[in-house]
C-alpha cells in the first residue's frame, strides 16, 4: 500500500496516518480480525451504500463518491465515526 501524500493531505495528518497505517496492519495480519473486519465492513456496506451506492459510486452528483477515496483516509473517517468524533 503506497502512502504518499497522504499526510500532506490537509484533511488526513502524518501522526493519523500512522496511527491508521500501524491498525491496518495488525488487522491485516490477523486472520481472525481480518475476517471479522471484513464481516464488519460488509455489513456496513448496506447502510452506506444506500447514499453512496454499493460499490463507492454515487448516482446522485450531490453525493460524494467514496471509490475514488484513498484506503487510509477512508480507515481514518470510519474510525471517527465509530468513536463519535464525526
Amino acid at each position: 500500500m503506497i502512502v504518499v501524500g497522504l499526510a500532506a493531505s490537509p484533511m488526513v495528518s502524518a501522526s493519523s496516518a500512522d496511527d491508521a497505517m500501524s491498525q491496518l496492519n495488525a488487522i491485516m495480519a490477523d486472520d481472525a480480525k481480518r475476517q471479522a473486519s471484513y464481516e464488519a465492513g460488509h455489513e456496513r456496506i448496506r447502510f452506506c451504500g444506500y447514499c453512496h451506492g454499493e460499490d463507492g459510486n454515487s448516482k446522485r452528483e450531490y453525493i460524494p463518491n467514496l471509490a475514488a477515496q484513498h484506503p487510509l483516509y477512508l480507515f481514518n473517517q470510519f474510525e471517527k465515526f465509530r468513536d463519535g468524533t464525526r
